[in-house]
C-alpha cells in the first residue's frame, strides 16, 4: 500500500511540473543557477565562492549548504523548469514516506499508512515542493534526523549527519534546530535511558553549531539580515509604546502594564497565533506572492476536524507522543514570530508546523474511520479526500497560473522567449532597460540554457562585473533605467514597463509583452523585425 501512496506522489508532484509554476522566482534563480556552478566549477555564478566553507554566497543572505544538495540533480541536466524542481519532487516523495515512518514507529501502520495519504494530497507538500526554495530541503533533514532519533539505538550519532544538514540549508531552521532536537531527544530518554550518552553527544554537537554560528553572525553575509528580526528594543515597538501610552490616561500602573516588554510580547504571541488561523490553514494561504495560491490554504476545510480527532487520540492513547508533537507544534512557527516583516510568509519560516499537523490530520482520519464499521462509508470518506485534491489541482493547474502569473514571474519568462529568438535569428544589438537587471540577466541564462562548462567563465565574468559595467552576454545589454549607452537605429530596444524610456529611441513600437493576470503591458519592444 505504501509503494502505491509513494508512487501517485511521485505523479502529482511530477504532473506538468514544466508548466506550473509558470516561471520561476529570483530566488529560486539564485538557488538553480548557483547550484548549477557549484556542479560545473564547484563555486557560485560569480566564482567567488567555496560551497564547503560554511558561509553564504558573497552578497547574499540564504542558506549555506542548499546548493551541494541541489547540485548532483540540476548540475547535469539541462536548465529549464522540469528540472529547476526535480530535487524537490523527488524530495516530496521521500517527505511523504518519512512520515510514514515516523508514524508507524510512533503508532501502527494503519495509523501511518492514513498519515501516508494525508501527506500524499497535501497542499502545503504539494505546493512548496514544485518550488526550489530551501526550507523544504532543510524540512526534509528535519524529519529524517527525527525518525533517525526515535528508531536507532547502536548507531544513534548518525542522526547527527541530518542535524547538520537542517541547520546549515535554510536560515529560518538555525533558530529552531536545538529545541527540536532537544525536544525529541527528551521523549526518547524516558523511552530508552541508556542512550542517555549518546543523546548528550548530539545535543552538545547540535548547541556548539548553533552557538557557533550565532557568535560569528556579525562577521557573516547572513548577520545583515539581524535588521529583519524584531526585539524588545525595537523603535517600531517603542513607538507603539509611546503612541499607547500617549492614549491613555495618566496612572501610576502604566509603565508596568505599558512598555516595550509587554507590546513585544503581544507582538509575537499575535503572529504566533496567526500561524495557525484558520485563514492562513484551511482558507487562504500566506499573502505572499510566492507562497500561496491565495483562493486555498495549506489544509482542507475538513482537515480541522481530522485535526481535533487527532489531538483527542494521540491525548488517549499516546499521551508522550502528544506531548511530543505539540511541543514540536508550539516552536515551530519562531523562524516568523521573532522577525518584524509586514507580509509574513508562514509557509517557509513555519514550515515545520505543517508536517506535524499532517501527523495530527491523519491520526485523526484514522481514528475516525476506526469508529466507521461499514467499509463502503469509510472508502467514500476517503474518496471525498481525495475530490478535494482534485479540486485543489483545478486550482493550481488552471487558475492560480493566469491570476497569479507574476508570483512566478511570468512576463520574465516571455521576455527571455523573445531574447532567445532575437538572439538565434537577428545580428542586432538588444538593449533591455529594466528594473531589476541582474534578474533579467539570470532569466535569459537559465531559460537559454546558456550556463555550461564552455561557457561558465564567461557568465560568471558578466555577471560578477554587472553591477559596474551592466550586464552583457552575446549582443545582450541589461541596464537600469538611469544607466546609459549609445544607441543605434539599428538596436532593438525592451523597456520595461513603468520605466522611463530614453529620449534617444527612434525605432517604432514594434510589439508588446503583456502581463496574463490584468492583462496590462510588461515590456514595450521597438526596433524588431520579427
Amino acid at each position: 500500500m505504501i509503494k502505491i501512496i509513494l508512487v501517485l506522489t511521485l505523479f502529482f508532484h511530477l504532473l506538468y511540473l514544466n508548466l506550473a509554476p509558470s516561471g520561476i522566482t529570483n530566488d529560486e534563480l539564485h538557488f538553480v543557477l548557483n547550484a548549477k556552478s557549484v556542479f560545473l566549477n564547484f563555486s557560485n555564478l560569480a566564482n567567488n565562492w567555496n560551497p564547503l566553507s560554511l558561509t553564504t554566497i558573497p552578497h547574499e543572505t540564504s542558506s549555506e549548504l542548499s546548493f551541494m544538495f541541489l547540485a548532483p540533480i540540476i548540475g547535469p541536466l539541462p536548465t529549464n523548469l522540469f528540472t529547476a524542481r526535480l530535487p524537490l519532487a523527488l524530495l516530496s516523495v521521500a517527505v511523504v514516506y518519512l512520515l510514514f515512518l515516523i508514524t508507524h514507529k510512533l503508532f501502527d501502520r494503519k495509523t501511518a499508512l492514513m498519515v501516508a495519504i494525508v501527506a500524499a494530497l497535501n497542499p502545503w507538500i504539494f505546493y512548496v515542493y514544485r518550488t526550489t526554495f530551501d526550507a523544504p530541503i532543510a524540512i526534509f533533514f528535519l524529519l529524517l534526523a527525527f525518525y533517525l532519533l526515535i528508531n536507532l539505538n547502536k548507531w544513534l550519532l548518525i542522526s547527527i549527519i541530518p542535524i547538520f544538514f537542517a541547520f546549515y540549508t535554510y536560515i529560518g531552521t538555525k533558530v529552531i534546530v536545538f529545541p527540536f532536537v532537544l525536544i525529541i531527544s527528551i521523549f526518547v530518554y524516558l523511552r530508552r535511558q541508556h542512550l542517555l550518552s549518546k543523546l548528550l553527544v548530539i545535543n552538545l554537537f547540535t548547541l556548539l553549531i548553533s552557538l557557533i554560528f550565532f557568535v560569528n553572525l556579525g562577521r557573516t553575509t547572513v548577520g545583515l539580515r539581524t535588521v529583519e528580526l524584531i526585539t524588545p528594543w525595537n523603535p517600531q515597538i517603542i513607538a507603539q509604546v509611546e503612541q499607547l501610552r500617549s492614549q491613555t490616561i495618566n496612572n501610576r500602573f502604566t509603565p508596568i502594564f505599558t512598555n516595550k516588554f509587554t507590546i513585544y510580547g503581544q507582538f509575537i504571541t499575535s503572529k504566533w497565533f496567526n500561524s495557525f488561523s484558520p485563514n492562513l490553514l484551511f482558507l487562504k494561504g500566506d499573502d505572499t506572492f510566492t507562497g500561496s495560491v491565495w483562493h486555498h490554504g495549506y489544509f482542507y476545510v475538513f482537515d480541522a476536524l481530522f485535526i481535533l480527532f487527532g489531538l483527542i487520540f494521540l491525548y488517549s492513547k499516546y499521551q508522550s507522543t502528544f506531548y511530543l508533537l505539540t511541543s514540536l507544534l508550539i516552536i515551530s512557527p519562531i523562524p516568523e514570530i521573532i522577525r518584524k516583516d509586514q507580509i509574513p510568509a508562514y509557509v517557509f519560516h513555519s514550515s515545520l508546523q505543517y508536517p506535524i499537523l499532517i501527523i495530527f490530520v491523519g491520526a485523526g482520519l484514522s481514528y475516525l474511520l476506526s469508529f466507521l464499521k461499514n467499509n463502503y462509508l469509510k472508502y467514500l470518506l476517503i474518496s471525498a479526500y481525495f475530490l478535494l485534491f482534485i479540486n485543489y489541482l483545478f486550482i493550481y493547474f488552471f487558475q492560480y497560473p493566469i491570476y497569479a502569473s507574476e508570483s512566478f514571474n511570468k512576463s520574465n519568462r516571455l521576455l527571455s522567449s523573445f531574447l532567445i529568438t532575437q538572439v538565434a535569428t537577428s545580428k542586432s544589438n538588444i538593449i533591455v532597460y529594466c528594473r531589476e537587471p541582474d534578474a533579467q540577466f539570470k532569466n535569459y541564462i537559465f531559460y537559454s540554457n546558456s550556463l555550461n562548462r564552455s561557457s561558465f567563465n564567461q557568465i560568471s565574468l558578466a555577471y560578477l562585473n554587472g553591477p559596474t559595467h551592466n550586464y552583457q552576454i552575446n549582443q545582450l545589454t541589461f541596464l537600469k533605467p538611469d544607466d546609459k549607452v549609445s544607441l543605434t537605429d539599428n538596436d532593438i530596444i525592451i523597456v520595461e514597463n513603468g520605466v522611463n524610456a530614453p529620449k534617444e529611441i527612434n525605432q517604432n513600437l514594434h510589439s508588446i509583452i503583456y502581463r496574463l493576470d490584468n492583462h496590462q503591458p510588461a515590456f514595450n519592444i521597438y526596433g524588431a523585425k520579427n
